[in-house]
């Protein structure tokens, strides 16, 4: 009796250069079950140079599928949302997860355009720097199944000063639910 391949997971990065948020993101997708799951790693930026290829070089490893679309500018923002529309649809994800302010953006508005049911935002940060990027995160939040806090502090935040709504709102604390 032939089994169904694992349904495909798509974990949407800005980027992939070396940082801590970079780090979580790699350790979430190397802790996915392959035999339940199968992920997708995308990153909005092109690959990183030589030096900052640590994380890249781990999911080559571990037999992660991953691609990059390229994006070296804000301003190709509408481009990248349709390669990434264009991708989803062709992996038909059951789910997309994504990771930092742009990803976060272009992936809710491209997971929507491509019919995924579910996305979960990643917020690391409260992001009291910016206006517009807390403009973005509302306008896009109605696309967003949950946002996915690094604490409740980042939770009250995203509730209280960026407009979120409070009932998609989820702490776990370091992005990683352990159990």
């Amino acid at each position: 009796m032939a089994t169904s391949p694992p349904p495909v997971i798509v974990l949407c990065i800005t980027d992939l250069d070396t940082g801590g948020a970079e780090r979580s993101f790699i350790e979430l997708v190397k802790g996915l079950s392959t035999r339940r799951f199968r992920p997708i790693v995308v990153a909005l930026s092109p690959p990183p140079a030589a030096p900052q290829r640590a994380l890249v070089e781990e999911l080559f490893a571990a037999g992660i599928h991953f691609e990059f679309l390229g994006a070296r500018s804000v301003l190709q923002a509408p481009a990248i949302t349709v390669r990434l529309t264009r991708r989803l649809k062709q992996w038909q994800p059951c789910l997309v997860q994504t990771f930092l302010l742009h990803a976060n953006v272009i992936g809710a508005i491209a997971a929507r355009r491509a019919g995924v049911e579910y996305v979960v935002s990643g917020i690391r940060v409260a992001e009291r720097r910016s206006n517009l990027h807390r403009w973005l995160a509302r306008r896009t939040a109605r696309l967003v199944t949950r946002h996915v806090c690094v604490s409740q502090s980042v939770a009250a935040f995203s509730r209280d000063v960026a407009g979120l709504p409070a009932d998609r709102l989820v702490v776990i604390p370091t992005g990683v639910d352990l159990d």
